[in-house]
């Protein structure tokens, strides 16, 4: 009779305290999903980063803005906007981890393109080329300046994807 009272008490510990494992691994899934949102959060509030890289050899200087898409804060891409002297480039920088079959890029049609939407405007077409990075025409930099956000759409396994960056506190 202890045996089988023993036995049940034995059960009873052992499924409690498996039930409470499953509470506390369900407690640690919820806490780590809530830093990801408050790193998600503080990665979509930290605004546009500056840098100056200085050219020794020919006395000149690059002046980088950059600020990363709101949305996705793993594979979040960047826009990149650079001063040298008069010039400026402005091109979005992939950062897909692993998985990802291909690097967003250009949309393919008659010419390469990405589509683009400052704030609550009209969708256009603006060419650009692939490479390491997406190379946006320089022309836009009127628009990046007033704008308070734009859309952009692009290409990745050959699927469209759409990606926002806050252009508010551009300093360039």
């Amino acid at each position: 009779m202890r045996w089988r009272l023993f036995t049940l008490a034995a059960l009873v510990v052992g499924a409690f305290a498996l039930a409470m494992s499953e509470d506390e691994k369900s407690a640690e899934r919820h806490e780590q999903v809530q830093r990801l949102a408050a790193l998600y959060d503080d990665s979509a509030s930290r605004g546009w980063h500056y840098r100056t890289a200085r050219d020794e050899m020919r006395g000149t200087e690059t002046h980088t803005a950059e600020i990363e898409a709101k949305g996705d804060p793993i594979n979040a891409p960047r826009l990149i906007i650079q001063r040298s002297g008069k010039k400026y480039d402005i091109a979005i920088r992939s950062s897909l981890k692993a998985g990802a079959f291909q690097f967003p890029g250009c949309l393919s049609g008659r010419r390469p393109h990405v589509n683009v939407k400052f704030d609550d405007g009209g969708i256009n077409q603006v060419s650009c080329q692939n490479g390491m990075d997406t190379l946006l025409p320089s022309s836009l930099l009127a628009s990046l300046k007033s704008s308070k956000k734009v859309m952009v759409e692009m290409k990745a396994d050959g699927y469209p994807i759409q990606y926002t960056f806050g252009l508010e506190g551009l300093e360039i």
